[in-house]
């Protein structure tokens, strides 16, 4: 597994060529985390596409939200529109 820790506040065109990296030496995993919790559903539902599309398809990409701004769910539920396979995040009690 190669996970880019804030992959969200990484310059996408640096992003995309370190997860093809890892996924051409062998991580079978690539995990995009919002590691600050601040960025939109939209931004995550992009950003999981391009990632995908950099990997092969024998890659499972994988997200890791954190809710500091209250959008963990909804980035969640965006990246796996976009792709994502499996989902990890940080979310607050509910009570």
């Amino acid at each position: 597994m190669f996970s880019a820790e804030d992959a969200l506040r990484t310059e996408r065109e640096f992003l995309l060529d370190v997860v093809k990296v890892a996924s051409e030496c062998g991580a079978d995993i690539i995990n995009i985390p919002d590691t600050v919790g601040y960025a939109q559903p939209e931004e995550i539902k992009l950003v999981m596409q391009q990632v995908k599309a950099s990997i092969g398809s024998h890659v499972k990409l994988s997200v890791h939200a954190h809710n500091d701004y209250g959008n963990a769910s909804a980035n969640t539920l965006a990246a796996i529109q976009a792709g994502a396979d499996m989902a990890q995040g940080t979310f607050p009690p509910l009570f």
